[in-house]
């Protein structure tokens, strides 16, 4: 029997955090091999073989038990790359069928499967859950092969959370359960499993060694795509051995096989990791050819994890080879990409949360059924006899249980710990994105309502001549020199309790007075955009020193009404709209290098500030708005 302690559980539940929206490639092939112990191979996934596993399925004559088989293999190998919303419907219906029948073995199969499903989708609580479900499927009907695809699937997840010897462990136990049935498909997987263990704890010739094995199954069993993710993991094992021709050689073989077998997701895996070899290779050329196919893949799939990987290549390609633009133009990509993946974990976390707290109410649930069923025990033993028996199993009886309560109670405090500890990782990933009383209400409702303020300063910034500026500088140099000016701007305007609101390429726009009447001062704003162009100027001068390449840089400032809330559903963002805004930016585009250029109607709230000096621009015709008064503003002296 393999049963889980409350301790794995639970730590599996609150370590789940990376966001991927689908498996590795390898993962996703290891997979593919374990996740329903059904015979044949990938050619099943053929038109002509997926309509005859409909047929069969959909066929009331045929006996359920093969109608389950094929509905559950109809919705692994039809799907389960493309569409697993759709292999989950399917499994769930094979799970109803499989239930009517009383088959335990398959009801097992389907959850397995569903779990699979989820972990693509980057749920990993969910997964975890329904790998469990399946495991006590199995352990009731005596299924070892399903325990192992089960205990298999659970160690892919530990080896992702950097568990490593808990996955070795979890692995090895699968690998026992599969070698005594002859599982020659399990075996495979679990020998790939073992390689990506000692591969991740920098065993590389171990990680070969089980790779090899693993591919040798895979031939006999004449599995390709299995064979492509062991190709590719072999060259990935090389490189880091620094056999880069040996390591070239069984990466372009892994590309071949999955355009033959026609699979999106393992072309662009195996394209991406080309390329990146390509580039320890120095053959730049050849990297960016293979990540720029490999980037297109990425995007027909919508993977953004790949696509995430594809830009990244093709940043480091361009910058070694001097191409600063096409540098720059993947880098932001990339850069895009990492914001949204990072959404993502935040959203994971928070849905982690959400589980933990169920099972921390369980555990107290749990703890309070013991320590009631301990006190009607010894009641009960206390009626029935005294004699010195039935005392000594009393006090061992009593012994138990007490060591179960306070393991249980161990067990909360650590929870307790662990979830306050994700509690706050995850609200720092929340204020990184929105404003604090935003944080606040979409933590506690779900939503965030947009809000109408009446006395709001905006801040616009721009850097002058950006593009011909940019030209003059390497890549590498251009992406520093803005990121040290942003990373001031934002220390700048959080000392003066103003709200970063985002950055458009080289613009950066802030607000004052988003947080309640007491904060909607324009002088707060106003002193922000003089400290931000201070630091410019200051940064000028140094570089001037220096002999390099500045930024000079235009800041303007309007007050008005606004209205604020959150946009987007799968990468929100809080933004402003309103006349106000785009006043703003106006004011931003009529300043001079080296000044702050404020609306008359900021003026008129500002002007009696002992901190600030003016000089009044007289009336400009602004674009869309007319005759507007404006003004410099500087510090006083």
């Amino acid at each position: 029997m393999f049963r889980f302690t409350g301790s794995h559980i639970f730590h599996s539940f609150i370590g789940i955090q990376r966001p991927r929206a689908v498996l590795t490639g390898a993962s996703l092939g290891i997979l593919l091999l374990c996740g329903l112990a059904l015979t044949g191979t990938r050619s099943e996934a053929s038109p002509a073989n997926l309509d005859s596993l409909y047929s069969i399925w959909s066929d009331e004559t045929v006996d359920i038990k093969t109608r389950v088989q094929a509905m559950q293999r109809y919705a692994w190998f039809g799907f389960l790359y493309d569409d697993p919303d759709s292999a989950y419907a399917i499994a769930e219906a094979s799970f109803e069928m499989a239930k009517s029948a009383g088959l335990v073995k398959y009801m097992g199969w389907a959850r397995l499967g569903q779990g699979v499903t989820f972990e693509m989708r980057g749920d990993n609580p969910k997964a975890l859950r329904y790998y469990l479900i399946a495991l006590d499927f199995f352990d009731e009907c005596g299924d070892k092969a399903g325990i192992a695809g089960s205990l298999n699937n659970i160690g892919i997840m530990y080896t992702e959370l950097g568990e490593y010897e808990l996955a070795e462990e979890y692995h090895e136990k699968s690998l026992a359960l599969r070698l005594e049935v002859n599982d020659r498909k399990g075996i495979s997987a679990s020998y790939e499993n073992l390689g990506k263990v000692k591969e991740e704890l920098g065993e590389y010739e171990a990680a070969i060694r089980l790779y090899r094995k693993s591919l040798r199954l895979k031939i006999e069993l004449e599995f390709l795509p299995g064979q492509v993710t062991s190709y590719a993991d072999i060259a990935i094992a090389q490189s880091k051995l620094g056999q880069l021709d040996s390591a070239e050689f069984n990466l372009i073989r892994s590309v071949k096989m999955a355009r033959n077998l026609g699979e999106k997701f393992h072309i662009t895996t195996s394209l991406i990791k080309l390329g990146e070899l390509y580039i320890l290779m120095d053959r730049l050329k050849g990297a960016q050819v293979q990540c720029k196919e490999g980037l297109e893949l990425a995007r027909q799939i919508t993977n953004r994890d790949q696509q995430f990987k594809a830009c990244d290549c093709l940043y480091q390609a361009y910058k070694s080879d001097d191409k600063h633009y096409q540098a720059l133009e993947y880098l932001e990509m990339a850069d895009r990409l990492r914001d949204s993946l990072q959404e993502k974990e935040l959203m994971m976390g928070m849905r982690a949360m959400e589980f933990n707290n169920q099972l921390l109410r369980d555990s107290l649930v749990q703890s309070e059924k013991d320590l009631k069923n301990k006190i009607a025990f010894d009641e009960e033993v206390r009626k029935k006899t005294r004699n010195r028996n039935v005392l000594l199993v009393v006090l061992i009886s009593t012994l138990v249980l007490t060591i179960g309560f306070v393991s249980r109670l161990s067990f909360i405090r650590k929870s307790n710990k662990r979830l306050e500890k994700e509690k706050n990782r995850s609200d720092e990933l929340l204020l990184n994105i929105l404003p604090h009383e935003v944080a606040e209400e979409l933590k506690q409702t779900g939503i965030s309502e947009a809000r109408d303020f009446t006395n709001v300063t905006v801040l616009f910034t721009d850097f002058q001549e950006f593009t011909a500026t940019a030209v003059k500088m390497t890549a590498k140099e251009l992406v520093s020199e803005v990121n040290i000016c942003f990373r001031a701007f934002d220390e700048i305007i959080e000392r003066h309790g103003i709200e970063k609101i985002k950055t458009i390429g080289d613009a950066y726009m802030a607000a004052g007075g988003l947080h309640g009447p007491d904060t909607a001062d324009p002088a707060t704003t106003v002193l922000a955009g003089l400290d931000m162009q201070a630091f410019v100027n200051r940064r000028k001068e140094e570089m001037s020193k220096l002999g390099r390449v500045y930024f000079e840089m235009r800041a303007g400032i309007h007050t008005g009404p606004v209205v604020a809330g959150i946009v987007g559903v799968k990468k929100f963002q809080y933004d402003l709209w309103g006349d106000t805004v785009n006043t703003a930016s106006r004011m931003e585009s009529h300043s001079d290098v080296g000044k702050v250029n404020i609306s008359n109607t900021t003026y008129l709230q500002v002007k009696d500030d002992p901190r600030f000096t003016f000089e009044k621009r007289g009336t400009t015709e602004v674009k869309g708005k007319g005759e507007m008064t404006m003004w410099f503003v500087s510090p006083r002296d």
